[in-house]
């Protein structure tokens, strides 16, 4: 029996219709997908107090648990695939990135982008914000697992610096790492793509790598990426065996269901273990932040709506 269930069948009869504890199940309910009794028991509040404001604002607040959990499950559909986990995260990181364009004009400064911790920063916050309560998937930052590529100077390796690791109640079911990118840097990109391999002890199987694109044209930028992943020479013991073109995301791994404009640009990478035959999955989503084209946009509308005035007064 669920835990919600449990709750709600020691209840005294008093307590199950007080406002404090009944917002509390009715919102249970919702979050454990029972929509049909949270309706129910939002339908025998309404009987005893009306159609208060308090009831209204948790009909909204019903709604909106229940419109979060068709999002999320939406990529589901694939229930029989072995990526049905993999197209959750995917899914949430494709919802974060969105929201990161979009946002990243309010980190700027005299023009110029943040920092990259600024940014790994800023996907932690929304990734929990928007998984954390309902979903219990979360990102920490900056947390230290296994070896980087670097060593030090007694000729160990160094201790791995996590960008983002994304739990899943207290297991790490992924890897996030970000870099800003402005020209296509051989050792900037094999840095950060091949390190993963040597900090992920806990044998993760999906990665993220989000691109923060800080330049003026975006496509021609990831274009010579994915160039460059295509030339990228294999070493020790894991090679790419696969590059996933961004058509074959969505239609075989989010089942089409993922509005297109909001991942122009993204690909996945297949690499294997030699020894062992394990596979990592790795997407590579650049997100565009110098946005470039839309100020260009937004410029010439305002000259265009300039022109168009002028031309009014003068005919005046």
């Amino acid at each position: 029996m669920p835990d919600v269930l449990k709750t709600y069948a020691i209840l005294p009869n008093e307590l199950r219709y007080e406002y404090a504890c009944a917002q509390y199940i009715v919102k249970m309910f919702a979050k454990n997908g029972d929509m049909e009794r949270a309706e129910e028991y939002l339908g025998l509040l309404s009987d005893c107090y009306g159609e208060s404001e308090g009831i209204k604002r948790l009909r909204v607040e019903t709604a909106e648990i229940r419109s979060a959990k068709l999002v999320l499950e939406r990529p589901a559909d694939i229930i029989h695939s072995d990526y049905s986990i993999e197209a959750h995260l995917l899914y949430m990181v494709l919802d974060v990135a969105r929201l990161m364009e979009q946002y990243s004009g309010l980190l700027k400064y005299e023009g110029e982008i943040a920092g990259e911790n600024t940014y790994n920063k800023l996907f932690q916050i929304l990734f929990n914000q928007k998984n954390q309560e309902i979903y219990d998937f979360y990102a920490m930052d900056q947390t230290q697992e296994g070896t980087a590529t670097g060593t030090l100077k007694n000729g160990r390796e160094s201790v791995g610096s996590l960008d983002n690791a994304i739990y899943h109640g207290s297991r790490i079911v992924s890897i996030m790492e970000g870099m800003i990118l402005r020209r296509c840097e051989k050792a900037s990109i094999e840095l950060h793509t091949r390190k993963i391999e040597g900090y992920n002890p806990m044998h993760v199987s999906t990665v993220f790598i989000l691109i923060y694109a800080d330049t003026a044209n975006p496509v021609a930028l990831w274009n010579r990426y994915r160039k460059r992943l295509r030339e990228m020479p294999c070493l020790g013991q894991w090679e790419m065996v696969e590059i996933v073109e961004k058509n074959i995301i969505e239609a075989e791994i989010l089942n089409n269901d993922v509005l297109k404009s909001d991942s122009r640009y993204i690909c996945m990478t297949r690499h294997r273990c030699r020894t062992t035959g394990d596979e990592v999955h790795k997407y590579h989503i650049l997100l565009d932040f110098k946005k470039a084209a839309d100020v260009k946009e937004a410029k010439d509308a305002r000259k265009k709506r300039g022109k168009t005035k002028n031309d009014r007064k003068n005919k005046k």
